[in-house]
């Protein structure tokens, strides 16, 4: 499982996530947490510069997450 969250994410606090990264863990799931900084919900920054970058960020760890995925299938 892949989760994704902004460290200023305020609709869903990214403890929330941490927690569940942990239980997930803890229950033998594999996961892979990305926190990506400065950023909240929907990776909104405070400019259009911050809101870019951590939207590239995520899709790349997205595609890099799928790769590894299919290709650990196979």
């Amino acid at each position: 499982m892949l989760l994704i969250v902004g460290s200023e994410d305020r609709l869903v606090p990214h403890q929330q996530t941490l927690e569940m990264a942990e239980r997930l863990k803890a229950a033998g799931v594999q996961c892979e947490l990305v926190i990506l900084p400065g950023v909240s919900h929907s990776f909104i920054g405070k400019t259009p510069a911050e809101t870019r970058d951590a939207n590239l960020k995520a899709l790349d760890a997205t595609f890099r997450f799928i790769d590894k995925t299919m290709r650990n299938e196979h």
